[in-house]
């Protein structure tokens, strides 16, 4: 929870722009798409209630585990429940277990499995991926070897890097077959934004001084593709069947842009416009997501496949922060601003008006 106590300790918001479609029709603005307006039918979960704090993990079937931990108590044990913001119910998740001695972050979902990475103190350096199936109770660890880098889990696969003695190396392991892949770079490239899609990985593959590429492999062929970039872009998500690659660059007067490049017409969209740097960025199926902070005080997602904006509309007296797509879900949080106060020592919110509002992504 320590970017909670970040955030709220963030109370100047800078200014941002937003480009519109308008009159002009040039091929680098988006189609905007109807606002994200909170209505009285708008689904909506406390942050704070009963002494607990909940925080979104992942998806689940139609719904979103919801982390929850007690108020101001930062080693407390967690426990999690089901948010289905269909129906507003929250149900307790059972048979959830972890090791004495271990700690665990859950990192993404596919289906009925949960994935966690694990730090046992065991075994120094050695990182472990493990595998919870919430519907039959079985679990299974992947041994991720030493110092990887971040975890995903999409369409059957889970995806790590890893930084050899050779190069940089991408791992995929089928989660039905068990099967391992894995993809070595030349020594001179290094990988970024890694997008899942059926039985193919994609990723933006550059190195010092050069255009980079968008670079896409399926796994049971390994057939390879590549589509070169301008040397103005540097990726930071791609999408899962290499079509797509977000970017951030420098724009006037100091501003950053986000961009998505489509690799098959190969024009460039400008999405936003801001003079803070924009958080991180991701590929959730067919939306692009990006992290909303009071700095930038602007939420919302790209339609890749419709090519449509859509953006939260900002209510008076409120600040945004935190987006997340948990598969059929659009996730935000909004909070008073001013902010609320915090539970001392543990700087988690306790005003009763701090929400997570969600929409339903439509395919």
């Amino acid at each position: 929870m320590l970017l909670l106590r970040v955030l709220v300790g963030l109370l100047g918001l800078a200014g941002l722009s937003l480009t519109s479609a308008g009159c002009r029709r040039e091929p680098d603005m988006p189609r905007m798409g109807p606002p994200i307006a909170v209505t009285s039918k708008t689904a909506r979960l406390q942050v704070a209630a009963n002494g607990q704090v909940r925080w979104p993990v992942v998806a689940f079937r139609d719904g979103i585990i919801m982390s929850s931990r007690t108020a101001g108590a930062p080693d407390a044990p967690t426990t999690y429940d089901l948010w289905d913001p269909g129906t507003g119910n929250l149900t307790p998740v059972s048979g959830w277990q972890t090791a004495p001695g271990v700690q665990e972050r859950i990192v993404g979902s596919w289906d009925d499995w949960i994935l966690a990475e694990r730090f046992p103190s065991s075994v120094p350096d050695q990182f472990l991926l493990t595998l919870h199936n919430l519907g039959t109770g079985e679990i299974r660890d992947i041994n991720m070897g030493a110092n990887p880098g971040r975890a995903q889990i999409a369409d059957g696969l889970v995806v790590w890097t890893t930084d050899a003695a050779t190069g940089e190396e991408i791992h995929a392991h089928s989660v039905a077959t068990g099967r391992e892949d894995t993809i070595r770079l030349a020594p001179e490239f290094n990988s970024q934004g890694i997008g899942i899609s059926a039985n193919r990985v994609a990723w933006y593959e550059g190195k010092d001084g050069e255009p980079g590429s968008i670079v896409s492999r399926d796994l049971t062929s390994g057939a390879t593709g590549r589509a070169p970039l301008p040397a103005s872009i540097v990726g930071f998500a791609v999408s899962g069947d290499g079509s797509y690659l977000a970017s951030m660059s420098d724009g006037n007067g100091g501003r950053r842009r986000l961009l998505v490049f489509d690799s098959t017409t190969q024009k460039t969209t400008r999405l936003l416009e801001t003079r803070e740097r924009i958080g991180e960025l991701w590929v959730s199926g067919t939306f692009l997501i990006w992290e909303a902070s009071p700095s930038q005080d602007v939420a919302g997602f790209y339609d890749l496949q419709r090519r449509e904006l859509r953006l939260v509309q900002r209510r008076a007296r409120s600040m945004m922060f935190g987006t997340w797509a948990f598969r059929n879900w659009f996730v935000w949080m909004e909070m008073p601003n001013p902010p609320p106060p915090t539970v001392p020592g543990g700087g988690y919110p306790v005003d009763p008006e701090f929400y997570y509002y969600a929409v339903r992504l439509e395919p």
